[in-house]
């Protein structure tokens, strides 16, 4: 009996020494490589902190966005003025070639300051041409991209302002930019008597972004103000507020009877 006892007794050491042997592989197999790594959780974002992520992310973009923009307005009025200056540069080549006469002025109503050709007097595609129209027809300024802001894509949008100017004599074409309305283009292609560049003086502004109504002028940079540039071809920026008093009677509906408030238009430009 003893013996027996002894024996069964060896037997359950061997088996508790076996099941300790399983255990402690198993601790081994689930353990981490390094002391350091028993202290990393194993979870992971809980849903607040998440959430504290997406709130950064969001104030961040929040601050970020404005500042974008601003930077890409002022971009577009680097190059909307520098657009405006290439045509005073266009206009004082083109004096130089044609007895020092600038190719500015409006056509009937000193409102239609910003036409580059004209259906309603166009009996072909070159006789249309008037006022920018000419830098195009000598090839001063062969290409769309002067006569146009960055911030409006008007050639061939809409099809009443097609490019190349004439290429369909019932279109007009258009500029976004107005150019100073000193003397008449009629129905005849040239005026009588066309501006001389030696009888401006040089601070005098030439050409600015359309100013022939309010609303007009509010229509582009955020209706924060209009750029300009003098015939010496020095650009600038004129805020809205300059220029607001003698644009706010100018009527919708073109009409004379605004040439004295077109006329006060430039003069605020001249002096701004």
């Amino acid at each position: 009996g003893l013996h027996v006892g002894v024996i069964a007794g060896e037997h359950a050491g061997e088996r508790y020494e076996r099941s300790s042997r399983r255990a402690h592989t198993r601790r081994r197999t689930h353990e981490p490589a390094c002391s350091l790594c028993r202290l990393r959780p194993l979870h992971g974002f809980t849903l607040i902190e998440l959430l504290v992520v997406v709130s950064i992310i969001a104030v961040l973009i929040a601050i970020l966005l404005p500042a974008i923009g601003r930077s890409r307005d002022a971009a577009r009025r680097v190059i909307c003025v520098s657009n405006q200056r290439q045509l005073v540069m266009g206009l004082v080549t083109y004096a130089a070639d044609s007895h020092d006469y600038v190719p500015i002025g409006y056509e009937g109503v000193k409102q239609f300051h910003f036409l580059i050709f004209d259906k309603w007097w166009a009996t072909n595609s070159i006789k249309g041409l008037m006022a920018y129209g000419r830098l195009y027809a000598t090839d001063i300024l062969p290409g769309p991209a002067p006569f146009y802001c960055s911030t409006n894509r008007r050639p061939n949008t809409p099809t009443s302002n097609t490019w190349p100017p004439g290429s369909n004599v019932n279109d007009n074409t258009r500029s976004d930019y107005s150019s100073r309305p000193t003397v008449d283009w009629p129905q005849a292609n040239f005026p009588a008597k066309m501006t001389r560049q030696g009888d401006l003086a040089l601070l005098t502004t030439v050409t600015a972004d359309n100013v022939s109504t309010y609303a007009a002028a509010r229509s582009r940079h955020q209706a924060e103000g209009v750029n300009a540039a003098r015939i010496d071809g020095s650009g600038r920026w004129v805020p809205l507020a300059a220029i607001e008093q003698p644009l706010l009677p100018l009527p919708a509906s073109f009409s004379t009877g605004a040439n004295i408030w077109q006329d006060q238009v430039w003069q605020a430009l001249d002096e701004n």
